[in-house]
């Protein structure tokens, strides 16, 4: 019986401009994980920075919605055409049904789902190892990921060991629901400015360490299957105005309510305070929830 290989240290990396798509499904769906370096240029970075108003220094920011934000997250990140093709390729589910006498296919194109800006100040402790794809209640292993995360490095220095970069168990979003990180060697995904992380949401990875002095930033964007939704979009049905009416039983009903942990959050927090009046007393805390917090 041939001897088993231990695991690379590090997550593999591959040039964005020149790399075929089927070469970075092959490696994301073998590590659960794939660097693409060069994805976007220092200056182009620079540009988000200034549209969103984030600096460098080393106090963190909390910026969400991206994409109502800045165009260049939109136009040189999000629709970069090699990164669309890449989604299609792992989230795009079609099934075959009946319609009466008539054999039909259904096709669920990925949606955008998060954005976010996360910031970590010198001397932030290490996360907790996790699955980002919890949220959606996936019952693992999966044939198909049910969410994707895109993490590009918004460091000047690039996101390192030292400032904290994501370090993931390579091989573990194949693992069950029992998964047990004892003996098995975190991977660095150590990259350049304007590099990207493709993570699976079912990859056990974590935050490190910032053990240096300086802001340790990577611009995140989280896709899904295009199914994970209401039939009927509650959220235009209803105009705000007439969402503020409504008691609170019934704003939680039709969707103004985080399904925990982090489903369906509104600047970090619970959709319901975005229906709140100034007198108020709402819960504004930006964290991840409980069962025991969520109300209705």
């Amino acid at each position: 019986m041939p001897s088993q290989l231990s695991p690379p240290q590090s997550f593999t990396t591959l040039p964005y401009s020149t790399t075929p798509v089927a070469d970075i499904v092959a490696a994301f769906d073998r590590d659960g994980a794939v660097i693409l370096s060069d994805f976007t240029s220092p200056e182009t970075i620079s540009t988000l920075n200034k549209e969103l108003g984030l600096s460098s220094s080393a106090s963190p920011s909390a910026v969400t919605a991206l994409a109502s934000k800045s165009p260049t997250f939109v136009y040189d990140f999000l629709k970069s055409p090699k990164l669309l093709q890449f989604l299609d390729a792992k989230l795009q589910k079609t099934t075959r049904i009946w319609h009466g006498e008539e054999r039909l296919s259904n096709t669920s194109r990925p949606q955008l789902s998060a954005t976010v800006v996360f910031d970590s100040a010198p001397g932030s402790q290490a996360e907790p190892l996790h699955r980002h794809d919890d949220i959606y209640f996936a019952e693992h292993p999966l044939s198909q990921p049910v969410e994707i995360w895109a993490l590009w490095s918004g460091s000047p220095g690039g996101n390192t060991t030292e400032n904290g970069c994501v370090e993931g168990i390579i091989g573990s979003h194949t693992w069950g629901e029992d998964w047990d990180p004892a003996g098995h060697v975190l991977a660095s995904t150590e990259m350049k400015t304007g590099s990207c992380l493709l993570l699976h949401g079912s990859l056990v990875h974590r935050g490190g360490a910032n053990q240096s002095g300086v802001l340790r930033r990577s611009i995140g964007a989280s896709w899904t299957q295009g199914h994970l939704r209401q039939e009927e979009n509650q959220y235009l049905n209803i105009s705000k105005e007439r969402a503020m009416s409504l008691d609170e039983p019934t704003q939680r009903l039709i969707g103004y309510k985080i399904n925990a942990p982090m489903g369906g959050w509104y600047e970090l927090r619970d959709p319901i305070t975005y229906l709140a009046r100034p007198d108020d007393k709402i819960d504004t805390v930006q964290r991840e929830f409980r069962d025991e917090d969520v109300v209705g």
